[in-house]
């Protein structure tokens, strides 16, 4: 054996004794099957010496890169806790990267059947942003919309949502100006320095549900919106009066999905928003809840690991394991002129002393029309 062969061996013996995996994980070994299909990452970061309490490493991580440079921007880390949600700023690719500062937020999903929030990166052209729709929560009795900068997490732009939505809905005697948010979904747009937030709302107290567009804005938080159906539009007798908490996803050429759990089940439903009175399609070939509504018309969902893709009227096209991958957003890509989707996985690398653990971030891309290729 040459001299360097044994150097190099010895290395690798030192760096796996020093830092190692977990034993095994199989959410981590479901998304290395996909990732062998995606190719290389896109952008790495890491290592970060996050020097996080042992029972902080155990929480659910997950990273979402910025919008405007998903490849060479930073992003948010994101940790779910039983206290509630954690957000810290990660700066991007380099070989040591700290964690910016963090922002707590008293607010948690109860389980894995319903959503309290909606945490989502928005475009910007001065600085990076990230949305926070809070609803059907105690701490939050209305919906909020909070733009959070990465300068300051602290520092959030003042909530205009709520006193837009009263102004706008004041002339419209179906609704009332007390609305509670149930769903809500982001839509990918090309090429602009903006995204479609939708909104699915329920007014108070006459229980009429109505879906409203919203375009954001990293400097005023939301830009404009508009109503693209009233209550006086639904006939909605397949849908509970009492629904405070679903997805809700509309796609540009008109066509809105609504996944809600029952205590037992998923129901999904889909309309057209153009058609007055609108009328309920259940998709019963969908057996979890939607999840993402992609500029293609197809659907994902995912659930226990599984990324499972629908057309537009909730057929099955195929499946593919996600495990610790996490499906971050549709975005545009302006140099190769078309929409990709991107993935990341946050993962540990654990030391022999805890100021010795190491969070690696490794973030997936793929062209929407190649998704049947990760089957």
């Amino acid at each position: 054996m040459r001299k360097h062969t044994i150097l190099t061996a010895f290395a690798a013996a030192l760096a796996l004794a020093a830092c190692t995996m977990p034993p095994y994980n199989e959410q981590l070994s479901l998304a290395q099957v996909t990732m062998s299909k995606l190719g290389a990452p896109v952008s790495e970061i890491g290592p970060i010496y996050a020097n996080l309490d042992p029972s902080v490493q155990q929480n659910k991580f997950y990273f979402l890169p910025e919008r405007d440079d998903p490849v060479y921007g930073g992003g948010f880390l994101a940790a779910e806790a039983s206290y509630g949600l954690r957000v810290w700023y990660l700066y991007g690719a380099s070989s040591y990267s700290p964690l910016g500062t963090s922002r707590s937020f008293s607010i948690q999903n109860a389980n894995d059947k319903t959503n309290n929030y909606l945490l989502q990166p928005i475009k910007s052209a001065s600085a990076f942003h990230l949305s926070l729709l809070t609803y059907n929560h105690a701490d939050y009795l209305l919906n909020e919309l909070k733009i959070i900068t990465i300068v300051d997490p602290y520092s959030t732009i003042p909530d205009p949502f709520t006193t837009m939505l009263s102004a706008l809905l004041a002339g419209a005697p179906l609704l009332r100006t007390s609305s509670v948010c149930v769903g809500s979904g982001m839509y990918a747009m090309n090429d602009t320095g903006y995204d479609l937030q939708y909104l699915l709302c329920l007014s108070l107290p006459t229980l009429g549900f109505f879906e409203v567009e919203a375009q954001t804005s990293a400097t005023t938080g939301v830009a404009s919106l508009n109503v693209i159906s009233t209550a006086g539009d639904f006939s909605l007798p397949a849908l509970p009066a009492e629904l405070r908490n679903a997805f809700y996803g509309h796609f540009l050429g008109g066509q809105s999905y609504l996944s809600y759990w029952t205590g037992s089940a998923y129901r999904s439903f889909s309309w057209n928003s153009s058609l007055v009175p609108i009328g309920l399609t259940e998709l019963t070939g969908i057996t979890g809840r939607i999840d993402a509504v992609l500029t293609n018309g197809q659907l994902l969902s995912f659930d226990e690991g599984i990324c499972t893709v629908y057309d537009g009227a909730g057929k099955k096209l195929n499946d593919f394991p996600l495990g610790a991958l996490r499906f971050c957003y549709e975005q545009w890509d302006p140099v190769d002129s078309r929409f990709e989707l991107y993935f990341s996985l946050a993962y540990w690398l654990w030391g022999r002393e805890e100021r010795s653990d190491q969070l690696y971030v490794k973030v997936y891309s793929i062209p929407t029309t190649s998704l049947a290729g990760l089957k």
